[in-house]
């Protein structure tokens, strides 16, 4: 039996889960970091060739109930044209997950969170924790996924912070 009609005879995938790491570009130079997530050789794609990679997504979209489609970076939130991309998608089987430090100011936030199935944010010790609170704020109906990094030299400072984050 060949590969094709073996292939063929598989179930049909209902949903197909995309991680995408769009650019390296971030605000933030973490030591715990790798270099790659945000040294910006790799800079966010212009608004042309990102609405091609969407155009062609939702072409894609037509083999399945759903895609699932989880955006990192570098910081997702540097890129002006994403946010023109999920606001402008009027798509309901694609999904959008982003993972963030919650960088973007509030009316970034504002503009795309009904676009959004789920969010992952990272607070990182020594940015701004009022920001950080209010972009929480903002999107706490999708109840966010909060990670906070902890080394010996911030426990203290992450501690407070969840103890104020959390429900």
């Amino acid at each position: 039996m060949s590969f094709y009609s073996k292939a063929r005879k598989l179930e049909r995938i209902s949903e197909l889960k995309i991680q995408w790491s769009l650019a390296n570009q971030c605000n933030l130079r973490c030591g715990y970091c790798h270099p790659e997530l945000y040294k910006g050789d790799n800079p966010f794609p212009e608004l042309e060739k990102l609405t091609k990679a969407f155009d062609n997504l939702n072409i894609l979209s037509e083999s399945y109930d759903s895609i699932i489609l989880e955006i990192t970076g570098g910081e997702p939130t540097y890129s002006q044209n994403l946010q023109l991309i999920i606001a402008g998608n009027s798509n309901p089987k694609i999904k959008y997950q982003l993972v963030s430090n919650g960088y973007a100011d509030i009316s970034w936030w504002a503009t795309i969170k009904s676009k959004l199935s789920q969010i992952q944010l990272t607070y990182h010790n020594g940015t701004d924790f009022d920001h950080f609170f209010d972009v929480v704020q903002e999107l706490k109906n999708l109840n966010p996924t909060i990670l906070l990094p902890i080394s010996p030299d911030n426990w203290n400072k992450q501690i407070t912070v969840y103890e104020t984050l959390r429900p």
